[in-house]
This record gives C-alpha cells, sequence and structure tokens, in this order.
C-alpha cells in the first residue's frame, strides 16, 4: 500500500481520507465570531420559559438533553419545546399523558445545527408536583 505524509506529519496508509477530518466529527464546530450558549432549568407542577433567544440574534442549538419523570404512579400531562414568538409550537422535544410511572432520559443531537430565530423560547409544561422535567441546551449565538 503507498503510504502519504501530511504537512502536519499523519501518515495514511492506504487510502487517503476523502474529507477533512474535522468535517467527521459528531458534532458542530462553534465559528470563532458565534458566543456559546448552555442553559439548565427543570419544572415540576407549573410552567416555566426557560431559555429566550435575545433579538437580533440566531440561536444555533447542537444538543438538547430531555429528562422526564413520574414518581407518581397516576395519570400526568406534561412537555418541552421551543415556541415561536406568535405564540405558536416549533419544535416538540417531548409531549404526552403519561399513566404511570417513569423515568424518560433523551438526547438530541442537531448536525447540522437546528437555527432558533429571535424571541423563540424553551418552555417546560408539568400538571403535577411528582412529573419533573429536566432540559438542558447546548448551541451558540451569531
Amino acid at each position: 500500500m503507498a503510504e502519504t505524509i501530511e504537512h502536519n506529519e499523519i501518515r495514511h496508509v492506504g487510502v487517503k481520507p476523502a474529507v477533512d477530518q474535522d468535517s467527521i466529527r459528531m458534532y458542530s464546530k462553534m465559528p470563532d465570531f458565534a458566543t456559546e450558549v448552555t442553559a439548565i432549568d427543570n419544572v415540576a407542577l407549573g410552567t416555566n420559559d426557560w431559555y429566550t433567544v435575545p433579538a437580533g440574534k440566531t440561536l444555533y442549538l447542537t444538543t438538547f438533553v430531555l429528562s422526564a419523570s413520574n414518581t407518581l404512579g397516576g395519570i400526568t400531562d406534561g412537555y418541552s419545546m421551543i415556541r415561536t414568538s406568535a405564540p405558536a409550537d416549533y419544535f416538540c422535544f417531548f409531549s404526552g399523558v403519561m399513566p404511570r410511572t417513569f423515568i424518560l432520559l433523551q438526547s438530541y443531537p442537531f448536525n447540522p445545527p437546528l437555527p432558533i430565530p429571535e424571541n423563540y423560547y424553551f418552555r417546560h409544561y408539568s400538571n403535577h408536583g411528582q412529573l419533573l422535567i429536566y432540559g438542558s441546551l447546548y448551541g451558540f449565538l451569531v
């Protein structure tokens, strides 16, 4: 097999990769001119609007992690979503009526990142104190 040496001294045996290694990553690289954003929140019994995209900016969501648990064992109702400034639903991570005890853990990686316009917001809703909904987001503002 042919061996090639790159300018950075990485040795490739066999076929040289067809694409730059940075483009193979499982997450989106944040541009140098962007601002990193992380936010975490939870709710049990109530509604909480916990992150709003600032005016004049776009949030590029790269990862959202959701956790929900119902320790009541009875019927509960809740959701976690992104809503528009209208308000209307934009993207729903989780919504439903839970008839029994459960635990949910879900990760949402976005590659390419999900663009979220200005004044859109993240909302959690839980109709019972035993239904805990937790979310965390990671992305960047441009």
